[in-house]
């Protein structure tokens, strides 16, 4: 497991709804992961999940709890805050992101 220095930054909003999550999870869940994948209206998505560690996981430890983040997703995520609305819904703000699109859950990268 490689541990890493802080590449998410959490606002009291989110860090109490990972909590919450995290409370209610199943046996054995006992992270909470960030992760970018290829898709949504701006090329590429965020996804949040209570999950586990999978191999080349790095681990960032905040606030007496597991981020997990895959080294390719690290890239896109490094400075981003994660912070939640009144609703409960993530909302993301990345530094490497040219444009978001209007529902805030993709985004794109100026290559």
């Amino acid at each position: 497991m490689q541990e890493t220095q802080e590449i998410i930054h959490f606002t009291p909003a989110a860090l109490h709804k990972v909590t919450e999550l995290l409370s209610t999870a199943e046996a054995g869940m006992d992270g909470f992961r960030l992760e970018i994948y290829d898709g949504g209206c701006s090329g590429k998505s965020y996804e949040t999940k209570v999950d586990n560690y999978k191999d080349n996981d790095l681990v960032q430890n905040s606030h007496s709890m597991k981020f997990y983040i895959d080294p390719k997703s690290a890239i896109y995520l490094n400075g981003m805050m994660l912070d939640c609305d009144e609703d409960g819904e993530f909302k993301f703000t990345n530094p490497n992101a040219s444009s978001c699109c209007d529902c805030g859950k993709s985004f794109s990268i100026e290559q």
